[in-house]
Protein backbone atom coordinates (compact mmCIF):
# COMPACT_ATOMS: atom_id res chain seq x y z
CA UNK A 1 0.00 0.00 0.00
CA UNK A 2 2.99 2.36 0.27
CA UNK A 3 2.86 3.15 -3.43
CA UNK A 4 -0.78 4.24 -3.16
CA UNK A 5 0.12 6.53 -0.25
CA UNK A 6 3.03 7.95 -2.22
CA UNK A 7 0.83 8.58 -5.29
CA UNK A 8 -1.92 10.23 -3.27
CA UNK A 9 0.55 12.35 -1.30
CA UNK A 10 1.96 13.61 -4.60
CA UNK A 11 -1.50 14.81 -5.64
CA UNK A 12 -2.52 11.93 -7.89
CA UNK A 13 -6.30 11.92 -8.55
CA UNK A 14 -6.66 8.54 -10.27
CA UNK A 15 -5.36 5.20 -9.03
CA UNK A 16 -5.72 1.79 -10.62
CA UNK A 17 -6.60 -1.31 -8.64
CA UNK A 18 -5.99 -4.64 -10.39
CA UNK A 19 -8.37 -6.91 -8.45
CA UNK A 20 -8.26 -10.72 -8.52
CA UNK A 21 -9.82 -13.59 -6.61
CA UNK A 22 -7.89 -15.18 -3.76
CA UNK A 23 -10.39 -17.77 -2.68
CA UNK A 24 -13.32 -15.96 -1.11
CA UNK A 25 -11.59 -12.60 -0.85
CA UNK A 26 -10.59 -10.00 -3.42
CA UNK A 27 -6.93 -8.98 -3.55
CA UNK A 28 -5.03 -6.24 -5.36
CA UNK A 29 -2.13 -7.51 -7.44
CA UNK A 30 -0.71 -7.33 -10.92
CA UNK A 31 -1.93 -10.62 -12.31
CA UNK A 32 0.50 -13.25 -13.53
CA UNK A 33 3.56 -11.19 -12.53
CA UNK A 34 4.47 -12.75 -9.20
CA UNK A 35 3.92 -9.46 -7.38
CA UNK A 36 2.68 -9.40 -3.79
CA UNK A 37 -1.08 -9.63 -3.26
CA UNK A 38 -2.62 -7.09 -0.91
CA UNK A 39 -6.07 -7.19 0.66
CA UNK A 40 -8.62 -5.14 -1.31
CA UNK A 41 -10.13 -4.05 1.99
CA UNK A 42 -6.77 -2.87 3.38
CA UNK A 43 -5.90 -1.02 0.18
CA UNK A 44 -9.27 0.76 0.17
CA UNK A 45 -8.81 1.74 3.83
CA UNK A 46 -5.36 3.13 3.00
CA UNK A 47 -6.69 5.05 0.02
CA UNK A 48 -9.57 6.46 2.06
CA UNK A 49 -7.17 7.61 4.78
CA UNK A 50 -4.92 9.46 2.32
CA UNK A 51 -7.28 10.43 -0.52
CA UNK A 52 -7.61 14.09 0.40
CA UNK A 53 -4.37 14.73 2.28
CA UNK A 54 -2.89 16.80 -0.56
CA UNK A 55 -5.84 17.61 -2.80
CA UNK A 56 -9.50 18.50 -2.31
CA UNK A 57 -10.40 17.24 -5.78
CA UNK A 58 -12.29 13.98 -6.43
CA UNK A 59 -10.35 10.74 -6.59
CA UNK A 60 -11.06 8.23 -9.34
CA UNK A 61 -10.60 4.55 -8.55
CA UNK A 62 -9.99 2.70 -11.80
CA UNK A 63 -10.78 -0.90 -10.91
CA UNK A 64 -9.61 -3.57 -13.35
CA UNK A 65 -11.80 -6.54 -12.49
CA UNK A 66 -10.79 -10.19 -12.65
CA UNK A 67 -13.12 -11.46 -9.91
CA UNK A 68 -15.98 -13.88 -9.47
CA UNK A 69 -19.49 -12.58 -8.82
CA UNK A 70 -19.14 -13.32 -5.12
CA UNK A 71 -15.99 -11.24 -4.81
CA UNK A 72 -17.55 -8.46 -6.90
CA UNK A 73 -20.33 -8.28 -4.31
CA UNK A 74 -17.77 -8.31 -1.49
CA UNK A 75 -15.95 -5.41 -3.15
CA UNK A 76 -19.17 -3.41 -3.48
CA UNK A 77 -19.91 -3.96 0.21
CA UNK A 78 -16.38 -2.93 1.18
CA UNK A 79 -16.48 0.19 -0.97
CA UNK A 80 -19.80 1.30 0.55
CA UNK A 81 -18.58 0.55 4.08
CA UNK A 82 -15.15 2.21 3.75
CA UNK A 83 -15.97 5.24 1.59
CA UNK A 84 -19.53 5.81 2.83
CA UNK A 85 -21.03 9.11 1.67
CA UNK A 86 -17.84 10.10 -0.15
CA UNK A 87 -18.52 7.38 -2.74
CA UNK A 88 -20.34 8.74 -5.78
CA UNK A 89 -22.99 6.29 -6.91
CA UNK A 90 -25.11 8.27 -9.42
CA UNK A 91 -27.17 5.40 -10.84
CA UNK A 92 -27.86 3.88 -7.44
CA UNK A 93 -28.48 7.20 -5.69
CA UNK A 94 -31.15 8.19 -8.21
CA UNK A 95 -33.04 4.99 -7.37
CA UNK A 96 -32.52 5.34 -3.64
CA UNK A 97 -30.22 2.30 -3.31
Amino acid sequence: GRMYVRALNSGCRCVELDVWDDGDRPVVTHGHTGSTSLSFNAICQTIHSHAFAKSPYPLILSIEQHCSEGNLRRQADMLREIFGDSLLRPDCDAQGN
